[in-house]
């Protein structure tokens, strides 16, 4: 299978703690040694960013002396939740164009991870095509367009910050997905309707793109498939990745003797009785709407940048936009449907505020709505940042001993809010290297803080 070769040159073989008996840390609030098995049993929960990343870091692992078996839960599928609702826009930057926190780390993490599912994504293509596809010219939809990202001045402040920012992300690590400031002049030129004056300022990450992350995920978890059966049809080594599209209701339904339960489900790991109220992070649940523009109405340019500008437009294809996002806290309902009156409540809105920055988006018409809810934590020093870490003493500690199996770890891999693509490939290889060596040291010590109360918030970015 030629693009299981290419898939595994693009991610070496990560090496694996020999030493036998590996502790966990103080920090980590596990005892128990790393298996001597030579064969390790994983169930992830939540087949999202955080979910499918981290099935695919634990596959690598995969050796004639170790062999992995990666079982994903997600009843609604893959991109079910907010993952697959979410807007799609990577870049590596804050709205005052700062490079975020490990911005660059997670910028190289994720770039590697498209390629992989853009390698197995044409491979599918390739096999699929038929004689009439070929005569017809017919192709399928990219992943990501890649056609970068502008984001115009607001106020004055935000002409400041643009300023202060670009120089000094320049001084320090120059040209991270291409960042510039540019004056208004040329943001018309790049996106035409832009309502922004000639004098006015705009970044312009040059290879920020967007992202189908139902396209994505759907790829990637492809990836892991054949992955695995690749590796076991070589004969020395077992290896399997299998979606089950069951509800888990409690960590005490899960049957099966895992060497480690990896709890990626966003918003709905609040809802497990074993974390009901011990997660630091508030729901927002957000509204998206598809457009479509009319043939024959002249718009916006489909080769051209998205836009994030408070709401942001997502370039999707010829004539197709998505608009997002509306921000309703503390609205727990994780349904991707969005009533009738909901919807044109969401689509008045979002039309309002996007009509401050590119007023013809009044010639768009609304295809469908769609809602999902992100888990968002709080503001600390370095920005918002996701949950990591084992999570036992939390987790055996709020049940009976006995509901649960003893010999079985947790982890916690959420909090990723409006950051799931900037963050979750990077984030997901550690994740996995830390369940593979049962040992939460592999992990960022400032996203494990929050289970000691050892996180100060701040309200700078």
């Amino acid at each position: 299978m030629a693009v299981i070769s290419s898939l595994s040159s693009v991610f070496c073989p990560p090496s694996i703690a020999r030493s036998g008996r590996i502790q966990l840390g103080c920090r980590a609030g596990c005892t128990r040694a790393v298996s001597s098995s030579s064969f390790r049993r994983y169930a992830i929960l939540g087949a999202g960013f955080a979910g499918v990343s981290v099935a695919w870091h634990l596959l690598q692992y995969c050796s004639t002396s170790l062999q992995v078996s990666v079982e994903l839960y997600d009843e609604g599928g893959i991109g079910a939740g907010a993952s697959g609702v979410s807007g799609g826009l990577l870049h590596p930057y804050s709205p005052k164009g700062k490079l975020v926190w490990k911005g660059l780390e997670g910028w190289n993490a994720a770039l590697e991870l498209l390629a992989v599912a853009e390698a197995t994504d044409d491979r599918i293509s390739r096999d699929a095509m038929t004689d009439s596809h070929i005569r017809h010219g017919t192709s399928r939809a990219p992943i990501a367009w890649k056609s970068g990202i502008v984001r115009p001045a607001t106020s004055p402040k935000h002409t400041d910050d643009f300023r202060k920012w670009v120089k000094f992300s320049s001084d320090k690590q120059p040209k991270i997905a291409g960042l510039s400031c540019i004056d208004g002049k040329t943001a018309s030129l790049l996106v035409p309707g832009l309502a922004i004056s000639c004098d006015d300022l705009a970044l312009h990450i040059d290879q920020g793109m967007s992202i189908n992350p139902l396209h994505y995920l759907q790829a990637l978890w492809m990836a892991c498939k054949l992955y695995a059966h690749d590796i076991s049809a070589k004969g020395s080594v077992h290896s399997n990745a299998v979606l089950k599209r069951i509800r888990v209701g409690s960590l005490s339904c899960l049957s099966a003797d895992y060497d480690a339960v990896i709890i990626c489900l966003g918003a709905n790991a609040n809802m497990l009785p074993e974390l009901l109220g011990k997660l630091p992070m508030k729901l927002c649940r957000g509204v998206v709407a598809h457009l479509v523009l009319p043939p024959e109405k002249l718009g916006y340019d489909f080769e051209g940048p998205s836009v994030l500008a408070g709401t942001w437009l997502a370039v999707r294809g010829p004539g197709r936009l998505i608009l997002g996002a509306t921000k309703d806290w503390n609205n727990s309902d994780t349904s991707a449907v969005v009533s009738p009156e909901a919807a044109a409540d969401s689509c008045n809105e979002l039309f309002t505020k996007a009509s401050a920055y590119y007023p013809s988006i009044k010639n768009w018409f609304v295809q469908d709505t769609r809602a999902g809810v992100r888990a968002m934590t709080k503001r600390t020093q370095n920005g918002k940042l996701p949950l990591l870490g084992c999570i036992d003493d939390i987790v055996k500690g709020a049940t009976d001993q006995y509901s649960l199996k003893s010999c079985t770890h947790y982890w916690i891999f959420g909090g990723l809010g409006s950051r799931g693509l900037i963050y979750h490939s990077w984030l997901g290889k550690r994740v996995a290297e830390a369940v593979i060596n049962n040992d939460e040291s592999y992990l960022p010590i400032e996203l494990t803080q929050w289970k000691h109360g050892l996180v100060h918030t701040s309200s700078v970015e």
